[in-house]
């Protein structure tokens, strides 16, 4: 789930938090009243991030054994090649289908009659291959739990922009916002991770709303 994580997260940057502190169009983004729509947002948020914790901890035990039974299906080798490398899978694929096709052809000699026999045998191997993975996956029913994963990654990715977008009605919400974007540069070695300007536009508003200009 930390790769999953982080991929989400990743959708929301793009630009330089910096590149939006020139021009921030205040008169044109809302501006806060109460805090009943910020604490609606921040529930809505709260809600779905509970939902995806209790899902991670049983995705990440289906995964782990899932993963676990997988590392130790064994590569098949055939000559030369091997599973072990996509780019030998690859090539030996590319190669059997221009013969079948009639667009490559081997002269006779034994080597290259061995070389075919190989790779040929790589082919249908790796397609037992892979039909084992998905059986294996299948038992742990690993696809459902990919799809649920990406929901609630979604999910979670619509809240984020709700609560960004939403008007802080005082520091603390705007200290909320504040730690969400910096909360990446304590698990990132320090890194300040960047943001559309449309994601953190509202933010940059609150701070010249809730905050004085200084001395």
């Amino acid at each position: 789930m930390e790769t999953t994580t982080t991929t989400r997260r990743s959708l929301l940057k793009a630009a330089p938090i910096a590149a939006t502190l020139a021009v921030v169009p205040t008169s044109a983004i809302g501006a806060a009243t109460d805090r009943s729509q910020w604490e609606k947002a921040l529930a809505a948020y709260n809600e779905v991030k509970a939902e995806d914790a209790a899902f991670s901890a049983r995705y990440r035990i289906a995964w782990k054994q899932c993963d676990a039974e997988l590392e130790r299906l064994p590569h098949i080798t055939s000559g030369h090649y091997s599973t072990a490398h996509w780019d030998q899978v690859e090539y030996c694929r590319r190669e059997v289908k221009a013969l079948d096709e009639g667009r490559v052809r081997y002269d006779p000699l034994p080597d290259l009659i061995e070389k075919e026999q190989n790779m040929r045998a790589l082919v249908a191997g790796d397609d037992q291959r892979k039909a084992a993975i998905q059986a294996i996956r299948d038992r742990y029913d690993m696809d459902a739990l990919d799809d649920r994963s990406d929901e609630l990654g979604d999910r979670i990715c619509e809240r984020e922009r709700e609560l960004m977008h939403t008007p802080a009605p005082d520091l603390a919400a705007l200290r909320w916002k504040l730690d969400f974007i910096t909360q990446e540069a304590k698990e990132d070695d320090g890194c300040l991770p960047a943001y559309t300007s449309d994601f953190v536009r509202q933010m940059l508003a609150d701070i010249a709303a809730l905050m004085p200009v200084g001395a």
